[in-house]
C-alpha cells in the first residue's frame, strides 16, 4: 500500500478479485456433471417458487426497521402498529436464508 497508494491498492485488489472470481466460474464450468438423482419438471417449479418467495421477502424487508434486527441504532423507532413484513415472519432475512 505504501508503494502504490490507496487508489492503486484498491484497483489492484479489485482486478485480482475479479480475476479469481472468473477463474472460479471457469473451474466450476469445467467440472464433469455427475447426476445424483434424476431431475423432474416439478423440481424446477418448486425452486422457482421458493426463489420468488425469497426475493419478495427481501424486497419487502429492504431497509425496514425490525425489533429483531441486530446492530441498528434506530431499532427503537419500530412501530408495532405498522410492522410490515415482520408481521408474517419474525426475522425476514433469516427466513429468506433458510428458504
Amino acid at each position: 500500500m505504501a508503494q502504490v497508494g490507496p487508489n492503486g491498492f484498491g484497483i489492484s485488489y479489485s482486478i485480482l478479485s475479479l480475476s479469481m472470481l472468473g477463474l472460479l466460474i471457469w473451474a466450476a464450468g469445467a467440472v464433469p456433471y455427475v447426476e445424483l438423482w434424476p431431475q423432474y419438471g416439478w423440481h424446477q417449479h418448486l425452486m422457482h417458487t421458493g426463489m420468488m418467495a425469497v426475493c419478495l421477502i427481501l424486497f419487502f424487508y429492504n431497509g425496514r426497521l425490525g425489533p429483531f434486527s441486530f446492530g441498528r441504532a434506530d431499532n427503537d423507532r419500530f412501530e408495532p402498529a405498522r410492522p410490515g413484513i415482520v408481521r408474517l415472519v419474525r426475522h425476514p432475512l433469516l427466513t429468506a436464508l433458510a428458504l
